[in-house]
C-alpha cells in the first residue's frame, strides 16, 4: 500500500473471503488487516482512510456482506524499522517473504495471540534485509547493463545517443 505517495507499507488481508457473500454468507468475520509499518509515526490520516478502500479494491468487485469492511480487525504489529528514508520497498517485500514461511504463526503473533519468543530482530530475520537490499540492487545494476547492451544491440546507437546514461 502506498501511502501518500511517499511510502510504502504492507497490508496483508487475512481470512479475506469471509467478507465475501458467495464465500461467507452467515457465518463469523475474521478478517483482519495487518498493516507493517517501516517508519514509526507515520501514518497520515488520509492511510486509515485508503484501509476500506484497499479491502473494497481486493474484492475484485464481487459483493462484501453488509457492513463487512467495518467489522475488519485493524492491527499494526511492531516490526523492523528502517534506518532510512529510502528503503520502503524494500522491508515490505522483506516482510512478506517472511510472513509467508510461517503465515499462521506471523498472524498470530502479529495479532497478539501469540508471544513470538524472540526478539523482534530475531523474529522478523532483520539480518537478511540489508542481504536483501544488496540483492535488489545488483539485479537492479544488471537490469541497466541488459537495457544498454540492448540499445547497443539493436540500435547500433550508444544510450546517449538516445539521451540515456551509458
Amino acid at each position: 500500500m502506498n501511502a501518500s505517495n511517499s511510502h510504502w507499507v504492507l497490508g496483508i488481508l487475512t481470512h479475506a473471503s469471509d467478507l465475501l457473500v458467495e464465500h461467507n454468507p452467515g457465518g463469523p468475520i475474521r478478517t483482519s488487516l495487518l498493516i507493517l509499518n517501516s517508519i514509526h509515526g507515520y501514518n497520515p490520516r488520509e492511510l486509515n482512510v485508503c484501509y476500506g478502500d484497499f479491502i473494497r479494491l481486493l474484492s475484485f468487485k464481487k459483493p462484501l456482506r453488509r457492513g463487512a469492511v467495518s467489522k475488519v480487525k485493524l492491527f499494526k504489529p511492531e516490526v523492523l524499522q528502517q534506518p532510512n528514508t529510502t528503503d520502503c520497498g524494500v522491508y515490505p517485500g522483506h516482510f512478506l517473504s517472511v510472513f509467508l514461511t510461517d503465515p499462521d504463526r506471523y498472524e498470530a503473533v502479529c495479532k497478539g495471540e501469540l508471544d513470538a519468543g524472540e526478539n523482534l530482530l530475531e523474529f522478523w530475520l532483520g539480518d537478511r534485509v540489508s542481504q536483501a537490499r544488496d540483492n535488489l540492487k545488483a539485479l537492479v545494476e544488471r537490469a541497466c547493463i541488459v537495457r544498454s547492451a540492448a540499445h547497443k544491440f539493436h540500435s547500433r546507437r550508444t544510450p546517449s545517443d538516445l539521451g540515456l546514461d551509458d
